[in-house]
């Protein structure tokens, strides 16, 4: 009798269950995102191992990126990844953001805290994050206390406001007031994490 193993490898076997629920065949040229921020890109589901998923003991070649979301490291994230995070974005962004200096609104584009979520995935997803300078280079997602959204390629940033606390740089508030009122861009803190090297390395 004729005994069938299993295979060492699932590539080309239809075991991979993405996070629209659907099971695929697992695609060594095509692998998916092994995230749990896959919810904030709901036209891309299938580019996501279903969220249920995560908490196996899978092999890390076996997708995009293996590795908890709460490590620093950034080993073995490889340039195939960005070719797949332009897919996701493109798929998710208005179109209006991509490759834009400035987006007067972002409340046209990001209803409720959709821009947070997406901010949380940024500075958290080890490849969002690993990518984040060529992500902010090519999508406005740098909000400002005024609504607006910038690039990184925009010949006016958003600055980083000091003051946290009034209390704390008393000296500085004057000079910040003046600026706000003088309609120079300050950046979101409470979206936008400043302490992002790529932003720190931009924003003034």
């Amino acid at each position: 009798e004729k005994q069938m193993e299993f295979p060492s490898s699932p590539f080309g076997c239809p075991l991979l269950l993405t996070a629209d629920s659907m099971l695929r065949v697992f695609d060594e040229k095509n692998k998916v995102f092994a995230s749990k921020y896959s919810e904030n890109f709901q036209s891309s589901l299938e580019k996501f191992l279903c969220h249920d998923m995560l908490g196996l003991n899978y092999v890390k070649t076996y997708f995009l990126t293996t590795k908890d979301s709460t490590e620093d490291s950034t080993e073995d994230i490889t340039e195939d990844s960005k070719e797949a995070l332009c897919s996701v974005l493109n798929d998710e962004m208005p179109e209006e953001l991509c490759g834009c200096e400035v987006v007067v609104q972002a409340s046209q584009y990001f209803v409720g805290d959709r821009l947070k979520k997406l901010w949380v995935c940024l500075r958290s997803d080890p490849i969002f994050r690993h990518h984040l300078p060529f992500i902010l280079e090519n999508w406005a997602l740098l909000l400002t206390e005024g609504n607006e959204l910038y690039s990184l390629k925009s010949p006016l940033l958003p600055l980083i406001s000091v003051l946290h606390s009034e209390s704390t740089y008393p000296q500085y508030s004057a000079v910040i007031e003046v600026l706000k009122r003088l309609g120079m861009p300050f950046l979101n803190q409470a979206v936008v994490e400043a302490d992002q090297e790529c932003i720190k390395g931009n924003c003034p």
